[in-house]
């Protein structure tokens, strides 16, 4: 990690020293240590209001497997 905080939603994986975090502000998932994650603290819980900035998005019309050659 780059020693930054970001937005995350933390679901359990099989281990119990990692969750798998979806960083809602970016789109990427990714299997972080708990020790590296924190609930957002009581003085800033307006960031709980603004909506997550990672969208669900794909191309119209372009078949899965189609490899665009360049």
């Amino acid at each position: 990690m780059d020693g930054q905080w970001y937005r995350g939603l933390a679901y359990p994986v099989q281990s119990s020293l990692h969750l798998n975090v979806f960083f809602v502000d970016y789109g990427n998932m990714q299997v972080v240590e708990k020790c590296n994650v924190l609930p957002i603290p009581r003085h800033a819980t307006d960031l709980l209001f603004v909506p997550m900035l990672a969208l669900r998005c794909s191309l119209s019309d372009v078949p899965k497997g189609d490899c665009l050659q360049m």
